[in-house]
């Protein structure tokens, strides 16, 4: 198994718990049409990716059918988290010859999709990287897929690339139903997570919230680059729905 899915491996820790805790704030967040999630941060290095491996394994917990997309084209990371193979994925899947008319994409989808470790936790991995990320995600054809996904998963979570990095997650954000945005305490400047904010909203992207990862478990407060908070949990959202931090 990887170390990095706690939520699986050590499902009683206080990781985990605070993971259930997020799960729960989503619900409240969306409404039960309501099932993409983009995941991304402001910068490389935040644990994206991680939130995003974890957070969907805890909705597998409550009965639900997962599915993990990763769309970090350019760094990819979930075939590492799940230890599966990544030479076929999203980069060859959102090519227009998959969308041709009379082409079944219910077949084709079979050959993308897979199977991981977690029971009713499935991945799209992001395949080779490709020499044009941002157009392929800008054909309108992950649009099409996404309405797919809807008809065969409960959930759909994205891992999409850092928002300051690259312009893909600002492509990616119109067409998914909310945005979790990570930051690293004691590595991400506050200044970088307001202009990542800014972004995400010129984009109309609908911001369910703040991860905020690696926060030391054992304190109540702490001071994040010159800010001071206070908080109940290391993971959290805040959403006009659900105002629990």
């Amino acid at each position: 198994m990887n170390n990095n899915l706690i939520t699986l491996e050590e499902t009683n820790s206080v990781s985990s718990e605070l993971f259930k805790s997020l799960r729960t704030n989503i619900q409240f967040a969306l409404s039960p049409e309501q099932k993409t999630i983009l995941i991304t941060s402001a910068a490389s290095g935040d644990g994206k990716s991680f939130v995003c491996s974890n957070l969907a394994t805890t909705f597998t917990q409550i009965g639900k059918k997962v599915l993990i997309i990763d769309l970090d084209l350019r760094k990819r990371t979930q075939h590492k988290i799940f230890d599966i193979s990544n030479t076929t994925g999203m980069s060859i899947l959102l090519n227009d010859d998959n969308f041709k008319e009379g082409l079944d994409l219910d077949t084709i989808l079979l050959k993308f999709i897979k199977t991981t470790i977690v029971k009713d936790l499935f991945v799209i991995t992001a395949g080779p990287i490709p020499h044009n990320p941002s157009e392929l995600l800008m054909n309108r054809n992950l649009e099409k897929l996404l309405s797919n996904f809807k008809t065969k998963f409960d959930y759909i979570f994205i891992d999409a690339p850092p928002v300051n990095i690259v312009t893909d997650t600002a492509i990616i954000s119109r067409y998914v139903d909310g945005v979790i945005l990570v930051a690293s305490v004691g590595k991400t400047h506050v200044g970088i997570l307001k202009d990542a904010k800014k972004t995400l909203e010129k984009c109309k992207a609908n911001i369910l919230g703040v991860v905020a990862n690696r926060v030391p478990i054992h304190k109540r407060s702490y001071k994040y680059k010159g800010y001071e908070y206070e908080y109940n949990h290391s993971l959290t959202v805040d959403s006009k729905r659900n105002k629990r931090n």
